[in-house]
This record gives structure tokens, sequence and C-alpha cells, in this order.
């Protein structure tokens, strides 16, 4: 039961990683010199894919 729950909160972690970047590329479309933006985008985006990576090696 608790691989459930943690996959739940894992694609729920997923959702507000994926939603985050979206809203990060199109202000860094706007405001290109930002790098305080293009560092959290870094950081969300390998967030993501540690998670991506997780889901996909089993």
């Amino acid at each position: 039961m608790k691989n459930i729950h943690e996959d739940d909160a894992k694609l729920e972690r997923l959702n507000e990683i994926s939603y985050m970047l979206n809203d990060l590329s199109f202000y860094m479309d706007t405001h290109p010199a930002d790098g305080r933006a293009a560092d959290w985008f870094d950081e969300y985006n390998a967030e993501r894919k540690e998670i991506l990576e997780a889901f996909e090696a089993r």
C-alpha cells in the first residue's frame, strides 16, 4: 500500500514541476536576462528527470 501512496506523491510532484517549468519557460521568453529563473529552471528540470528515471527504472 505504501508504494501506491509514494507513487501518487511522486506523480503529483512531477505535475507540479512540469507546471513550474512551463511557467518558467514563458517567463524566460520575456525576461531572458533573469539568471535566477534559468537557475530555477535547471533545478526543477533536474528534479523532474530524477523522478522520471525512477519510474522508468521499475
